[in-house]
């Protein structure tokens, strides 16, 4: 079977792109190819190398180590990647020990029924249902890393559950459109911890585990190209490495610390991104790493590639990136350039959320013309891209003055997570709510149809009267509205009301192994994707919990399997002929 490399590469599109090309945006080189592996001077040696170190490489790295490979990690900084700066919540279900103690009594069927709704196929029903009966085990696993979860439960609906709780309900689970489907259970598992940003604790305890089990890590050192032979099998990889101890590490480790502190400030972390990028490559140093089971690429998305997001996912390109600096398409360009396919690369998880307060979910969401088009007890993301994709050119959530009165509540309370949770409602109170009369005084003072907005809120209030809305929303979030009403901006790009994005679409791969697929069909030897890097769960809708998830479960799939082909140690296994995967 000829399996040499192709000489561009082909998006999911059709459209040809190659390293160097416009459209490409990415510090990621083509491929060197070399005769013979053998007379290569390597300047280190590993069963499996890991590219990218947050819960997807984590997983990886550790399944391949406990499974007797000798595994090096490198990261493009010291770690963590989205994860660290993530909530912590693992989607499991099928009956885990929290469901129980919280008194459900899930199953596999009913988490498999409820995802295959919001995957839409973007994974083999087979895959989908293996994901779902692994789930207990796998949050296990995570458990006997070191990260801990509670059964303590949240019952309101939440973007993320409060302090001391730690089971919820992640998506849209309770909306009335899927209850005949699948009975609903909470199968947000957040991981314990304090404050909102309960990934550190998750990644913590996994970069932990590595390293007491022998996993070697290589920090500050961006892999800028794949190595492979003449027939197009991985070998291993490239990197810019920053020798430690040097002034340029330093200054590379100083600058890490300081894009963590930035993430919150996207524009400024873009532009230090930039600037690292130009260090690394002006003062790293090429080394050249032999991987003898696999090289396995788990660097993450490209929400912090504001060009890539704009060429692949335009309508949030005015959005705000969530993640770090690392998720910047490295890995995904990796993959591409050696024959690898990227697919649902415009699928994007926009966080919209307006709830809490949950009050806020009792009001109607209008276009700009003044028409409803999406339930406002959706699920966070769900929300965020009906807005984004609908097209309008603002989009505005009407309350009334006894639902903004309980949002001024909410902002006021201090408690741990405020900057992140209560912050945003007082900073859209005080900076992006206009009104304060009925809704045609409303609509002349947002520019809208005054008439078209007067229907719009009669035709919900009559709905209410009813108990029947035309969106499915639930009527315990349905309310009349009443009184002064007021209107908030949730456009995609407004800054007030910040759309959080999170990218989806990664490499093809097949679905058993976790390798990566030359032109979406044939298997690439020697190298695996996972995690955001790689189409997974939650290529198609983010649920969440789902991404942290499929990192776990991706991970370990590419890791055992890597960690196969190397064999025993020191011992590389014949390469096999790959087929095409139907």
């Amino acid at each position: 079977m000829d399996q040499s490399l192709p000489s561009t590469h082909l998006e999911a599109n059709g459209e040809a792109l190659s390293p160097g090309d416009p459209g490409w945006f990415s510090y990621v080189e083509a491929p060197l190819v070399v005769a013979d592996a053998a007379a290569v001077k390597w300047g280190d040696t590993a069963d499996v190398v890991v590219v990218g170190f947050g819960a997807a490489g984590a997983s990886a790295a550790i399944q391949a180590r406990e499974d007797g490979a000798d595994v090096l990690v490198i990261d493009r900084f010291a770690g963590g990647g989205a994860t660290a700066v993530s909530g912590g919540v693992l989607y499991a279900g099928g009956g885990t020990r929290y469901q129980r103690e919280a008194g459900f009594d899930d199953t596999v069927e009913d988490m498999f029924n409820y995802l295959k709704v919001e995957t839409q196929g973007v994974v083999r029903d087979s895959t989908l249902r293996k994901f779902c009966e692994d789930s207990i085990a796998n949050l296990a696993w995570v458990e006997s890393q070191g990260a801990k979860y509670d059964s303590a439960l949240y019952k309101e609906k939440t973007v993320y559950p409060p302090e001391g709780k730690f089971l919820y309900y992640a998506g849209n689970e309770l909306l009335p459109r899927n209850l005949p489907i699948a009975k609903p259970a909470p199968r947000g598992h957040r991981t314990v911890g304090k404050g909102v940003f309960c990934g550190a604790y998750l990644f913590n305890a996994l970069q932990a585990s590595a390293r007491k089990k022998g996993v070697r890590i290589m920090p500050h050192a961006p892999v800028t190209r794949l190595v492979t032979d003449q027939l197009g099998n991985v070998l291993g990889v490239e990197v810019k490495q920053l020798k430690p101890g040097t002034p340029a590490y330093q200054k590379h480790a100083k600058a890490t610390k300081r894009a963590h502190l930035l993430r919150f400030v996207p524009p400024s972390l873009i532009k230090l991104n930039a600037k690292l990028v130009e260090m690394e490559q002006r003062e790293g140093e090429p080394v050249l790493i032999r991987a003898r089971g696999g090289v396995i690429l788990s660097a993450g998305g490209f929400a912090f590639n504001p060009p890539m997001v704009k060429r692949y996912a335009p309508a949030y390109k005015d959005t705000f990136p969530v993640g770090s600096g690392g998720c910047d398409g490295s890995g995904i360009r990796l993959g591409q350039s050696v024959g690898g396919v990227a697919r649902h690369m415009h699928s994007v998880s926009a966080t919209r959320a307006i709830a809490p307060p949950a009050e806020f979910a009792q009001g109607i969401i209008v276009d700009d013309s003044a028409s409803r088009f999406v339930e406002e007890d959706a699920y966070a993301g769900s929300l965020g891209r009906k807005v984004a994709e609908h097209g309008s050119r603002e989009t505005w959530l009407i309350v009334d003055e006894s639902m903004r009165a309980a949002a001024i509540k909410v902002a006021r309370r201090f408690e741990p997570g405020w900057l992140v949770l209560n912050f945003p409602v007082l900073r859209t109170l005080v900076m992006n709510c206009k009104g304060g009369g009925d809704a045609a005084y409303l609509a002349r003072k947002i520019g809208l149809d005054p008439a078209a907005l007067e229907r719009a809120v009669q035709t919900y209030n009559e709905g209410v009267d009813k108990h029947e809305d035309p969106f499915g929303k639930n009527p315990h979030y349905m309310k009349k509205l009443s009184g002064k009403l007021y209107a908030v901006n949730i456009s995609p790009g407004n800054k007030h009301t910040t759309c959080m994005i999170i990218t989806m679409g990664g490499l093809a791969v097949d679905e058993d192994t976790g390798q990566v697929l030359r032109g979406g069909t044939t298997p690439i030897n020697g190298l695996y994707a996972a995690g955001r890097t790689a189409v997974g769960i939650p290529s198609h809708f983010y649920v969440s919990g789902t991404s942290l998830a499929d990192c776990v479960f991706s991970g370990r799939r590419a890791g055992a399997v890597a960690a196969a082909q190397a064999g025993a140690p020191g011992e590389t296994l014949p390469l096999k002929a790959a087929a095409p995967v139907n």
